[in-house]
């Protein structure tokens, strides 16, 4: 809800409500949908893609151990 609000806060004191929806710059909105995509990137994707990320180490970790003891119990 947070990132939708502040991307509505953009998105109405970047364009010209009165002249909507002739005022829409391509190069204005795409520079908008970069701020947005930037805000998913920090406080959603990247926090969660970091927790993917030691989660697959933890993983192989795991799966190495369990074949090294495997391997030994043979």
């Amino acid at each position: 809800m947070f990132m939708r609000c502040r991307a509505l806060l953009w998105f109405s004191m970047d364009t010209e409500i009165n002249d909507y929806p002739g005022s829409l710059d391509r190069k204005r909105i795409d520079a908008l949908d970069k701020r947005v995509a930037a805000d998913f990137s920090k406080y959603v994707d990247g926090p969660t893609e970091q927790r993917i990320e030691k989660t697959k180490e933890n993983l192989a970790m795991w799966l190495a151990a369990s074949a090294s003891c495997n391997m030994w119990r043979r």
